[in-house]
């Protein structure tokens, strides 16, 4: 798996689209547990889950994404269970080490803005 890092100068400097291609794309399936495996233990960063439209439902951050995503996809959390039964699709953009863990929030909400999904609250 070829895994993209994302620094501070990409944030600022690459284009919403370049960046949402040069993510990690993992299709949501009977399979999914086994792609889990291949998420690092220790990626951090932002995740974008998708319907099977391509419409965006849901951006969130976390300093284990891995962890994060197991988490959303058991469906057991309030806020998750509206919208896992539609996610076909998981994009994570991995955030390099230069982006602090205090600023992965700001992250977060600059893509919440840019992509406005469906189920963040405003």
């Amino acid at each position: 798996m070829n895994l993209y890092k994302f620094s501070y100068d990409d944030l600022r400097d690459m284009p919403l689209d370049i960046m949402l291609t040069k993510s990690n794309l993992y299709e949501y399936d009977h399979l999914m547990n086994e792609k889990m495996k291949s998420i690092p233990h220790n990626g951090r960063g932002i995740y974008v889950l998708y319907s099977l439209t391509g419409k965006i439902l849901y951006v969130g951050k976390s300093e284990n994404i891995k962890s994060r995503l197991r988490r959303h996809l058991k469906g057991n959390e309030k806020i998750t269970r509206d919208y896992i039964p539609f996610v076909s699709s998981i994009r994570v953009l991995y955030m390099a080490e230069d982006i602090r863990r205090d600023s992965l929030f700001s992250v977060e909400r600059w893509f919440i803005t840019q992509l406005n999904p469906v189920f963040n609250a405003s």
